[in-house]
């Protein structure tokens, strides 16, 4: 089965938010169908942090005797790392300026993953 070409549409929303440095999206096991903003990094290995990530939530969230979660908000001083599950099997990863509230950002994340959910 041929795998959709997500570059065009992870292209048009970084120009939508230009406050996102990053995007990445990849399927749970961390094979990445599309990267923009991540020139300067190994994108096998990003894939590999993304799906680690995944496991050591779910394992945690197990031992709280919890399953459901949706997205993850890591914020350092100057930027935001946003894990966010588009289905059941797609993960989309944003790196994001730390010039918005957390709240306008998952917003638009959330608008991304209704974008990406039909591919």
């Amino acid at each position: 089965m041929m795998q959709k070409n997500y570059s065009p549409i992870i292209e048009e929303i970084r120009k939508q938010y230009s406050n996102f440095q990053a995007l990445v999206l990849c399927d749970r096991e961390g094979n990445v169908f599309a990267c923009i903003g991540c020139d300067n990094y190994d994108k096998e290995t990003i894939g590999i942090i993304i799906s680690s990530t995944i496991n050591i939530v779910e394992s945690h969230l197990e031992d709280l005797k919890s399953k459901e979660w949706q997205q993850i908000i890591i914020k350092s001083k100057v930027n935001m790392v946003f894990l966010r599950f588009i289905s059941e099997n797609k993960v989309i990863l944003v790196l994001a300026n730390d010039s918005e509230k957390i709240e306008k950002l998952s917003e638009d994340l959330q608008k991304i993953a209704s974008m990406l959910e039909g591919g």
